[in-house]
């Protein structure tokens, strides 16, 4: 009987590694998920600013765009955000296997239409050029694999973006290059 626990030892056991593993869960949930703005990852603001711009009729004005809740965030974001931003515009834009697979095996009546990758990359440029105008250095670096690849819609927007940004600093009088 020396090696054998008993059946109350046996539960404080089991009962010690669910709390020790629930704890750990907790604490894994808790830990910021890259750069946060007012409590809300790039992600999340980007998906907001995303959804409220398909629900717009027409697109906003540079004027409307800088008074948008999410634009304002973006531009108190600044450089912090660029990173997300390029990766919106350097990644395959076109759907993946997995989500073309999906949409074809989910009934009509519960697909949701997505937003298409190339929509999310041209927001994304929308952002760069007239919120955040990082320095040129900087965006052409992250946006190279978009500037030198294949796809001609890619080149397109990363072009787009940079133009935009040369032009509201020449516009603005500011140089950073």
């Amino acid at each position: 009987m020396h090696g054998q626990m008993s059946a109350p030892t046996w539960k404080r056991l089991i009962i010690a590694g669910v709390l020790v593993l629930v704890c750990a869960l907790v604490g894994l949930l808790a830990l910021p998920r890259g750069y946060t703005h007012q409590g809300r990852t790039v992600e999340e603001w980007f998906r907001e600013f995303a959804t409220s711009f398909q629900a717009n009729s027409h697109p906003p004005s540079p004027e409307e765009l800088l008074q948008m809740k999410t634009s304002i965030a973006f531009c108190e974001m600044g450089t912090n955000a660029v990173p997300f931003l390029a990766s919106r515009i350097t990644r395959d834009l076109e759907p993946s296997r997995f989500q073309v697979w999906t949409r074809k095996l989910t009934p009509k009546r519960f697909r949701r239409t997505p937003i298409p990758k190339s929509s999310d990359a041209s927001l994304a440029a929308v952002l760069l050029a007239h919120c955040i105008e990082p320095p040129n250095e900087m965006l052409r670096k992250l946006l190279e694999p978009a500037l030198s690849g294949t796809n001609a819609q890619q080149r397109l927007i990363a072009s787009c973006a940079l133009r935009g940004v040369s032009q509201t600093k020449q516009s603005s009088g500011v140089s950073r290059e």
